[in-house]
């Protein structure tokens, strides 16, 4: 693999690994327990459009440096990088849009305080019972993306 496909080829598992991380394991708890799901909910949303845009964009470049670097397109390297970009396109031409209009409408639902910044609640439920199903898919595509991603990455390295 020539060096600037391989750095390529890191930088942009490492920045989809890194927004991953970021968005949902710091930002996402932080800001939930400062503002609560009520304010944080329609901040989430916006932000949520920009990510999958951003991870779509990335695992694209990821599959395009694998093919340029001349890998077997049946390997390892090839199948994981194909498994997190379609995990991170259905989510974000299927999963997220439906689930971002389904949490418009949890705004109207009553929170307690301790439900307001319970992020064990939000992880699962997302804002609220109509978007509980919709947050919970993107939670899975997010999940089979990262274990693509964390398994290519191994490849890299290794």
């Amino acid at each position: 693999m020539t060096s600037s496909i391989r750095f390529i080829d890191y930088l942009a598992v490492a920045l989809s690994l890194g927004a991953i991380v970021w968005f949902f394991f710091v930002q996402s708890p932080l800001l939930i327990r400062r503002i609560g799901s009520y304010d944080f909910v329609p901040l989430q949303m916006r932000m949520t459009r920009v990510l999958f845009r951003y991870l779509s964009v990335l695992s694209i470049i990821v599959v395009v440096a694998v093919v340029a670097a001349g890998n077997e397109l049946t390997g390892v390297p090839m199948v994981s990088s194909v498994v997190a970009a379609i995990a991170t396109l259905t989510n974000a031409l299927f999963v997220v849009p439906r689930a971002l209009r389904a949490g418009g409408h949890t705004r109207s639902e009553e929170r307690t305080e301790e439900e307001n910044r319970s992020v064990a609640r939000f992880a699962s439920e997302g804002g609220g019972e109509a978007s509980r199903l919709g947050h919970r898919l993107v939670v899975v595509f997010v999940l089979i993306q990262a274990a693509g991603l964390i398994t290519r990455a191994t490849h890299l390295v290794g």
